[in-house]
C-alpha cells in the first residue's frame, strides 16, 4: 500500500520543520545575545582597567620628565645628605682632638679638613711604608693649628693620644722648628689622617 502526501500534509511537515528551524534560530540568537553581552561587559571592565594604568602611566611618565627637569635639585639635595654625614664625622674628629689637646695641655686654633694631605708637612712615617685602607674605609686628613709655644713633652703626650685613639687617627705630618725656651717648640703645620666609613 503506497501512501501518497497530498498537500495539506506536505504543508504541515514544512511548517513544522520551518517552527523547528525558527526555534532554533531563535535560541541562537539568545545565546549570541547573552555571550555578546557578557563579552562586552568582560571588554569595558578590561577598558576602565586599561584607562586606569594608562593615567598612572602618564603620571609616572610626568614625575619622571619632572625629575630630569630638576636633576639639579635632586643632585643637591644628595650632596646636603652627603655633606651632613661629612660633618658629623668632622665634629666628631674636631671633638675628639680637642679632647686629647685639653689632656695635654696644648691650645688649638683651628681644624681644616682635606681629602689628600697638603705638602708642606715632613711625614714622620718613612716613605717605605705604604698604608692601605681596608675595603669601604675612606681616610680624610685633619691639619691642625697650633697655638705658638707648645712645651715638648706636652706635645709628644698629645701626639701619643692621636696615635692611642679609638676613632683610628693616625699622624700624618709634622713640621716643626724650635722655640725661644728650650722645652718650647713652634709648630708650622700638624696633619692627622683620619679613618672613616
Amino acid at each position: 500500500m503506497k501512501k501518497v502526501l497530498n498537500a495539506s500534509i506536505a504543508r504541515i511537515i514544512l511548517s513544522l520543520l520551518l517552527l523547528i528551524i525558527l526555534s532554533a534560530m531563535v535560541g541562537l540568537v539568545i545565546f549570541a545575545y547573552s555571550f555578546l553581552s557578557k563579552t562586552s561587559e568582560e571588554v569595558g571592565k578590561m577598558q576602565t582597567e586599561a584607562i586606569a594604568v594608562d593615567a598612572k602611566i602618564q603620571s609616572l611618565l610626568a614625575s619622571k620628565s619632572q625629575l630630569d627637569r630638576n636633576s639639579d635639585t635632586v643632585k643637591k639635595a644628595k650632596n646636603i645628605v652627603s655633606e651632613s654625614k661629612l660633618y658629623q664625622y668632622q665634629n666628631q674628629i674636631i671633638q675628639d682632638l680637642n679632647t686629647y689637646a685639653d689632656r695635654a695641655g696644648i691650645p688649638i686654633k683651628s681644624f681644616s679638613f682635606q681629602n689628600e694631605p697638603t705638602t708642606s708637612a715632613k711625614t714622620t712615617t718613612p716613605s717605605k711604608q705604604t698604608s692601605t685602607s681596608p675595603a669601604g674605609v675612606k681616610s680624610t686628613f685633619v691639619s691642625i693649628q697650633l697655638g705658638d709655644h707648645i712645651d715638648y713633652t706636652k706635645f709628644l703626650h698629645f701626639l701619643s693620644l692621636i696615635e692611642k685613639n679609638v676613632t683610628r687617627m693616625q699622624l700624618s705630618g709634622v713640621s716643626i722648628s724650635r722655640g725661644a725656651n728650650n722645652h718650647e717648640i713652634s709648630i708650622q703645620s700638624l696633619e692627622v689622617k683620619v679613618y672613616t666609613r
